[in-house]
């Protein structure tokens, strides 16, 4: 009887400490503290209750750019995260892509290379699955505009990035009947381009027949 009553007392804790944190952050944002409010939120989150920790992340968001002054970097960071927890549901990828978008706007023209290829990369994955062919080609498309240099990833990240690009616009050609879509290809700069050629190391017979 001990063990049934102690387990029923652990089983309600349980279920008082999400609503205590809820109304926690509620009267921290009545008071003006975003932060502390956010802080509040974040610590709820765990790897095993996805959805629960997608809606604190993504208040926690809210809450950074509510902050004064306003947290835009925090902002962005927690929106992607929370995402990335809606897409890990498999239920929830419009909510994902929603807040990956968002999350994009802060990315967007910064120094954060690496990161706006990353969002827009998953933006243009995510509109394939929900079949917004017409979306993801978009989303695929600044991908390729915005990519400058070698890509961060590897030519193997590379690779991925060109394999779905294709596949997202002969999707969107099917759909469309057979018309015309907008493909961006990238530009060569002649005057750019430089080949270099060393006289040290000989190639070998499988190069020369590929050259």
């Amino acid at each position: 009887f001990f063990f049934f009553k102690k387990t029923f007392y652990i089983l309600i804790a349980q279920q008082s400490i999400p609503r205590a944190t809820l109304f926690d952050g509620l009267c921290l944002k009545q008071q003006g503290m975003f932060t502390e409010a956010a802080t509040s939120y974040i610590k709820m989150t765990n790897e095993l209750t996805d959805l629960r920790s997608a809606l604190l992340l993504e208040q926690a968001a809210y809450c950074f750019l509510l902050a004064q002054p306003a947290s835009t970097r925090k902002y962005g960071v927690h929106l992607v995260l929370a995402g990335y927890r809606f897409s890990k549901t498999g239920g929830c990828k419009r909510h994902a892509a929603r807040l990956y978008k968002q999350g994009a706007q802060v990315y967007e023209g910064g120094s954060w290379q690496l990161s706006a290829e990353h969002i827009l990369y998953t933006l243009g994955h995510t509109k394939f699955m929900l079949k917004d062919f017409t979306a993801a080609a978009d989303f695929f498309n600044s991908l390729m505009e915005g990519t400058v240099g070698e890509v961060k990833g590897g030519h193997l990240q590379q690779m991925v990035h060109l394999r779905e690009y294709f596949l997202v616009h002969h999707a969107r050609a099917k759909e469309a009947g057979g018309g015309s879509v907008v493909v961006t290809v990238p530009r060569i700069h002649s005057q750019l381009t430089k080949v270099d050629i060393c006289t040290s190391v000989k190639p070998t017979q499988c190069q020369l027949k590929l050259w």
